[in-house]
């Protein structure tokens, strides 16, 4: 036992030297935004792209399964693909295309000089964060499906994607959700929304959506927030997709 610590160890100092991290948020930056936010928490409305945060929650907690059945798994490669290859590539994609651009430009009418430059660097390290994850990704999804990647060495770049993506939702809950709520409408924020399903697909938005349920059943609060936010019908049909889609091609498969 001690052995395999004292070896992934190693192997996790190497898959960080070879990559390098992303940086964290400077403390001033994060004090600066923060004040902002509250200084102007009463003309604040409300968050309503809840769907990013949920499916950044539902990446990571396919993650945390995945991790605890490396060795017991009946078809680890297709885990890895479902989650890395599906779900966190459906992330990314709505990310690049859609999501970071239209918060640039939203962080960038800011009037207040610091707080729109504290903005921006906070931004940038998200941006970081998430290079750094599908950097990640790519190593598990090429390497394992080419039997190059043994099992020590896949928990510790999946490790290392869990450590990133809590970053990242501590910078999505503590700065971007009330950032947004501050400065964009909730009718604009709707019809963001609709891009962003739109983006997804229909069909495999339905399979996103049972996982972000499945993490949000993780915590009342979400659980609540879910089921206030999401439309009675696609709540309704959640059971059968999950039954018939989603367990097919995660839940037994752990």
């Amino acid at each position: 036992m001690i052995r395999q610590v004292r070896t992934i160890s190693i192997v996790l100092f190497l898959v960080l030297f070879v990559n390098g991290r992303p940086e964290t948020c400077p403390a001033k930056d994060e004090i600066i935004v923060r004040d902002y936010i509250e200084s102007h928490s009463d003309a604040s409305g409300s968050y309503r792209i809840q769907g990013w945060r949920w499916h950044t929650l539902s990446v990571l907690r396919e993650i945390k399964l995945v991790i605890a059945s490396v060795e017991s798994s009946s078809d680890l490669e297709a885990l890895i693909q479902y989650v890395i290859g599906f779900n966190l590539r459906g992330l990314h994609e709505v990310e690049e295309v859609l999501f970071y651009p239209w918060l640039k430009a939203k962080l960038s009418l800011i009037p207040e000089e610091d707080a729109r430059i504290s903005f921006q660097r906070l931004l940038g390290i998200l941006l970081q964060n998430q290079s750094y994850l599908a950097g990640l990704g790519r190593e598990v999804t090429d390497n394992f499906s080419e039997e190059q990647l043994n099992h020590e060495d896949l928990q510790v770049r999946l490790e290392l994607m869990v450590t990133v993506l809590k970053e990242i939702c501590r910078l999505q809950n503590e700065f971007v959700s009330p950032a947004v709520a501050l400065l964009v409408p909730e009718r604009e924020q709707s019809s963001f929304n609709t891009k962003i399903i739109r983006k997804l697909g229909i069909l495999d938005s339905r399979l996103y959506l049972v996982g972000m349920y499945e993490a949000a059943s993780n915590d009342d609060d979400e659980l609540l927030l879910f089921k206030q936010e999401i439309p009675s019908i696609p709540q309704y049909f959640l059971p059968r997709w999950k039954r018939l889609l989603y367990d097919t091609r995660f839940t037994n498969l752990l």
